[in-house]
């Protein structure tokens, strides 16, 4: 560790040059100019000093005697020893520097983008890496609309709320998807009043949303998709068919079906502490999951080792052999126009559609709701959605009641 002094390099020779304070550690350099200044004839850099023949220099421009700036250096050089072994942090070692030697550091308002950044590295410690991945892309739709303006927590507001959704289904999001972002920035929001840094955290209209039908098997086409033969098929396609089974024969997300354990097996029942919430459920294994489960006895882990998106790429191409391709609508809205489009049902297969099938299957089963707590949600407002998923048990229901139909 060294402290040492320097003088500004400046191609006017005849001109005072003010010094410098360089603190080397480390490897590390923490540099702060002082309020002296010098000419460079007067300056000896090898032996730190002013010279003794020097008429002397100034100190916020006030002149000063050659033994007072010697002596002022000597006092400068010991303190700053003292202060680098009391800051490890070079960013509160250069401020301590600074207030040391009368120029204390500007004190500026944080940006939004600032505070939004360490908000950042607050909740990567509490939760899950899919989690993140939403927030980090908020941080990148933040700066967009930021653009080259300053954005200050000071400008927190409804209005800014507002213009940061018009921003969003300018850019080409959907209303769905600008209201997730809305909710994640109000979160953010709550985060800077608890640490006090704003009064309240505004709220905002969400957007209106269109009402798409729940996407998710019929048993015919769940039964099509368990028998096509995949002899010829890449391996990664029959594990995938598995896990799409599994997450239709409980009902779980698939984050919780892939940390599933061999000591959470107990007879026919998966013993899970479900990721999103910490709650442990007692799932029923149905003897089709069990079977999957026993085929993979030997391994580390009762389920195949496979991503999320390879998963997702994989169970289309399943879907597509099984001749699942009855047709589906599929609605968004962006700020008030609604867009449709029709698609071949495996197209639009993923992981989700296992839980959406368990649900609606369980429901045309008879299972109410209000059974169904427990089992897959921890709410009702989340189920009600799935309730009015089932077309057939709503026909059943008219037939029980009023008849069967002629055709």
């Amino acid at each position: 560790m060294s402290a040492r002094f320097y003088l500004h390099k400046r191609s006017d020779a005849g001109r005072e040059k003010r010094l410098r304070l360089i603190v080397s550690r480390a490897g590390r350099q923490v540099a702060v100019t002082l309020p002296i200044t010098l000419r460079a004839s007067d300056w000896s850099q090898k032996m730190q000093r002013v010279k003794a023949s020097a008429p002397g220099g100034h100190k916020d421009g006030e002149p000063v005697h050659v033994t007072d700036l010697n002596a002022e250096l000597d006092r400068i050089r010991l303190q700053a020893q003292r202060l680098t072994l009391a800051y490890p942090d070079d960013a509160d070692l250069r401020d301590a520097l600074l207030e040391m030697v009368g120029t204390k550091p500007k004190e500026t308002e944080p940006t939004l983008l600032d505070r939004y950044a360490a908000f950042l590295e607050y909740r990567r410690k509490r939760v899950k890496e899919s989690t993140m991945e939403v927030y980090e892309a908020l941080e990148d739709h933040l700066k967009a609309f930021a653009g080259k303006r300053t954005l200050k927590v000071t400008d927190i507001g409804r209005g800014l709320l507002a213009d940061f959704q018009t921003h969003l289904i300018k850019s080409g999001q959907n209303n769905s998807t600008a209201n997730k972002y809305t909710s994640r920035l109000r979160t953010f929001f709550r985060w800077l009043k608890e640490r006090g840094e704003i009064d309240s955290v505004p709220s905002v209209k969400p957007l209106k949303t269109a009402q798409s039908h729940v996407v998710r098997l019929t048993a015919e086409e769940l039964a099509a998709l368990r028998d096509v033969d995949l002899t010829d098929a890449p391996e990664g396609h029959r594990a995938a068919r598995d896990l799409f089974l599994l997450l239709t024969y409980t009902g779980q997300r698939v984050s919780d079906v892939y940390r599933m354990e061999w000591k959470d097996i107990r007879g026919d029942a998966w013993y899970m502490t479900e990721a999103k919430t910490g709650v442990v459920r007692r799932i029923p294994l149905p003897a089709p999951a069990l079977a999957i489960i026993e085929t993979n006895r030997g391994r580390r882990r009762p389920v195949p080792k496979l991503s999320e998106q390879r998963l997702n790429d994989y169970i289309k191409q399943v879907g597509q052999r099984a001749g699942i391709d009855a047709p589906v609508t599929l609605r968004s809205q962006r700020g008030g126009h609604i867009e449709e489009t029709t698609a071949p049902k495996w197209e639009v297969l993923s992981s989700h559609v296992g839980r959406k099938t368990y649900i609606s299957l369980m429901m045309e089963a008879g299972l109410s709701p209000k059974e169904m707590l427990g089992v897959t949600h921890s709410d009702l407002r989340s189920l009600r959605h799935y309730a009015a998923a089932s077309e057939k048990h709503l026909r059943q229901a008219h037939e029980a009641v009023f008849g069967k139909v002629a055709p």
